[in-house]
């Protein structure tokens, strides 16, 4: 007994305790011996453990027990913890003359969770936790008697103790033909299904000519549903009989397919405007969540169960988020970072959580940082970088109608911000950082913030695709420089060339911004670079010159200003 336990690994330490683990390892049922003597009352109970209980186990270790756990217990104290282990204060000894031997089935569900609690497993634990035979309870029990009988001798008392409460029932499967055929994947003759099912002991309860029902006996656990029988005449039937088909290659259409595109287009469009992605956490601290300013009908969602206190909020916001990895950046000497984000938040309506996509982007540091003019080196990003990066992304989703109304009282983060706006509807916040905010970050320079609802955003994007075939024309470019008022916006300045705008204007951009001496006080030079283009013809000078004077005087009588000379 000992040479056949040491060549499978388990240390012999008596002869009845040696010959519960030969049992376990020959039937797969656990058992347990107690020194019948040692046990107050001469009886054993189960019983849920009190809340505090301690048992000191077969590993010298004092385990505190809860009231979800099982324990097996005499008149007075818990012996044993059910399923896992024995307690040391009835273990086999050499002193020991009388035994009380016991054999168990138990929930599987009940040891796990007491093992995962206890920090305790056990080869008894490893079995009950999948799932013991509850019919070969008596069996092995009257198996390791007479082995006991067998190596130590003794005299075995009459009859058993049998707490089962009612008879076992087998489970009854159905399993249909069709369905062998279907899954397995070729044609199963009925009669090999039925062979194979009973052949593995299970018997034939019902049947009729599409389906078949059987018993299962209680040492399979493993056949839970028709799949599983399903697999076992199979597995019978011959996998090699199953013939190597290719499979047809179809394309999967899927809602969320567009949705990722989406997304995967934002992403684009950031990156392609030199912002990297940022991934944080959706729990954060309460004192990072109170930066934002929620509006007064949402309060903060709370987790019920927290990892800690410092995890205890769901984001209303990813500003915050990013502000910590401006943070980090600054910190490692990364000084120029360009961040964005895209995430779920979250804010409480009336006691419901409700939650919406956002995406955030924070721009500090310098605005071109490989550039080689000292003039551009020195110059900081500020809120129209950000602004132009804005305006890139929702330019490339054809949001159209956009515009930004400054903020007279900005809330939260915001020193100075601007609400974006299309066709009506609110689309997020820009801004600058409070400087206060920024030094409690340990950021050097100014930082410029964004927050858009990202669902409006895409809900506001045009995702209609129109074929525009290339110029087969050549272009022609006319410039013109505006002396206007120092409070005129390139903005304005747009909106009267889209009202001028004449069908051979194939695009205007802005490529100086001036004042000095040459230019009067309180004004400035603002130049536009003009393209000029027909789909169909190669245009004349005159037909030009004639659209490019209309354009001018367009502007001249419309913002008040001077052109000036070549």
């Amino acid at each position: 007994m000992k040479t056949l336990l040491e060549k499978l690994g388990i240390r012999s330490i008596n002869n009845v305790v040696d010959v519960t683990n030969f049992v376990l390892l020959e039937s797969g049922h656990p058992l347990h011996a107690f020194d019948y003597n040692l046990l107050a009352g001469h009886e054993i109970v189960v019983r849920r453990a009190q809340a505090g209980e301690h048992l000191m186990t077969l590993d010298d270790k004092d385990r505190v027990l809860d009231e979800q756990m099982l324990v097996i217990a005499d008149a007075q104290k818990g012996v044993a913890l059910a399923g896992i282990m024995g307690g040391r204060q009835s273990e086999i000894s050499d002193g020991t003359v009388d035994v009380l031997l016991e054999s168990a089935y138990f929930v599987p569900t009940n040891i796990r969770k007491t093992s995962k609690r206890v920090g305790l497993s056990s080869e008894s634990s490893y079995r009950f936790e999948r799932g013991a035979d509850v019919g070969v309870c008596d069996w092995a029990s009257r198996r390791a008697i007479a082995l006991i009988q067998q190596l130590a001798g003794g005299k075995v008392a009459r009859g058993v103790i049998d707490t089962l409460a009612k008879p076992v029932e087998l489970r009854r499967i159905a399993c249909r033909f069709s369905r062998v055929n279907q899954l397995i994947g070729v044609e199963v003759p009925v009669d090999a299904v039925k062979r194979a099912l009973t052949n593995l002991g299970l018997a034939i309860a019902s049947e009729s000519a599409d389906r078949i029902e059987v018993t299962v006996p209680t040492f399979r656990v493993d056949l839970q549903r028709e799949v599983d029988l399903i697999e076992e005449v199979g597995r019978i039937h011959g996998l090699d009989k199953i013939p190597s088909v290719a499979s047809r290659a179809e394309p999967a259409i899927s809602k969320f397919d567009v949705a990722y595109d989406r997304l995967r287009l934002v992403r684009q469009i950031l990156n392609g405007v030199g912002y990297e992605e940022a991934v944080n956490q959706t729990p954060t601290a309460p004192a990072t969540a109170a930066l934002t300013q929620l509006p007064a009908e949402l309060v903060l969602v709370k987790l019920q169960n927290p990892l800690n206190e410092e995890l205890s909020i769901l984001r209303p916001s990813l500003l915050p988020g990013l502000l910590q990895n401006l943070r980090t950046n600054v910190a490692r000497q990364t000084l120029d970072v360009r961040l964005f984000e895209i995430g779920r938040v979250f804010a409480a309506r009336n006691g419901k959580p409700q939650e919406q996509r956002s995406l955030a982007l924070a721009a500090t540091g310098g605005r071109t940082p490989n550039a080689w003019e000292s003039a551009a080196l020195s110059a900081k990003a500020d809120y129209y970088d950000l602004k132009g990066a804005v305006e890139a992304l929702l330019a490339r989703l054809k949001v159209a109608a956009v515009e930004f109304v400054p903020q007279q009282a900005p809330a939260g983060v915001f020193a100075q911000s601007a609400l974006v706006k299309a066709g009506g509807k609110t689309l997020g916040e820009i801004g600058m950082l409070q400087e206060k905010l920024g030094r409690e970050f340990d950021l050097r320079e100014p930082v410029a913030l964004a927050e858009l609802d990202l669902d409006e955003v895409l809900a506001a994007a045009r995702w209609t695709k129109a074929y525009r075939p290339l110029p087969q024309h050549p272009s022609v470019q006319r410039d013109v420089a505006l002396v206007v008022d120092a409070a005129t916006t390139h903005e304005q300045v747009m909106a009267v060339f889209a009202r001028s705008r004449k069908n051979l204007v194939a695009s205007v951009r802005l490529f100086d911004i001036f004042s000095g001496k040459t230019i009067p006080s309180g004004k400035k030079s603002m130049a536009y670079s003009l393209t000029y283009q027909a789909p169909d013809r190669t245009l004349t000078d005159t037909e030009v010159n004639k659209t490019h004077d209309e354009i001018v005087a367009k502007l001249k009588t419309e913002l008040q200003c001077e052109v000036r000379a070549e």
